[in-house]
């Protein structure tokens, strides 16, 4: 089941609720084609650099992403969209790296310039999602509200998602709409997680 949001004490002591973590779709995609090893990533760097080959550098950008190492990613990717500006793959391995780095901005900016790529479409709704819970997290109920509506214009929410964003409703104070949205999930999967928020 999914996790529901857990209950903690404010400064104030009111009650609040901190937003279960959720996985975007684009952290959980595969990874295109092979990557390097650590001990190849050297010598493959000294050739990209010295041939100014864009393959090569988006191979090197996707093995320092699968190392989660976002920083020098970004790197090569904006090597290799140098190298080749046509590169559509380069451009989404870059604003990917950019959201998994937290730069939400530039990796929004990166993909609505760049929107002829499908995988962007895709990205541009896990950047206002993340948007949306960080905004849930901090007690900044409406600006979740409204980073989840734009994250819907892009893809469905997941229902990890959608349990978040009807605790935003709850806990701004719009109660009916988060009822409502409760019931819709229980009645499609009976767990405990909507049933926190339909009888809370």
């Amino acid at each position: 089941p999914a996790p529901s949001p857990q209950t903690k004490r404010s400064s104030t002591g009111a009650a609040t609720r901190t937003a279960p973590r959720t996985t975007t779709e684009a952290q959980e995609a595969p990874r295109p084609g092979r990557t390097f090893t650590q001990s190849e990533i050297a010598k493959q760097a000294e050739i990209a650099t010295r041939t100014r080959d864009p393959k090569i550098a988006e191979t090197i950008g996707w093995s320092y992403y699968n190392r989660d190492d976002f920083s020098s990613a970004s790197y090569w990717f904006e090597q290799a969209a140098e190298w080749n500006p046509q590169s559509s793959d380069a451009m989404y391995g870059l604003a990917l790296s950019k959201m998994r780095a937290g730069e939400l901005t530039s990796a929004e900016n990166l993909a609505k310039a760049n929107q002829a790529n499908p995988k962007m479409e895709t990205l541009l709704g896990d950047i206002y999602s993340r948007r949306a819970t960080e905004a849930y997290e901090l007690g900044r109920y409406k600006n979740s509200i409204k980073a989840f509506e734009q994250a819907k214009m892009y893809r469905p929410l997941s229902r990890n998602e959608q349990i978040v964003e009807a605790w935003a409703y709850r806990q701004s104070g719009q109660t009916m709409e988060a009822a409502a949205m409760f019931e819709n999930l229980y009645r499609a999967k009976p767990d405990q997680a909507s049933a926190d928020g339909l009888y809370s």
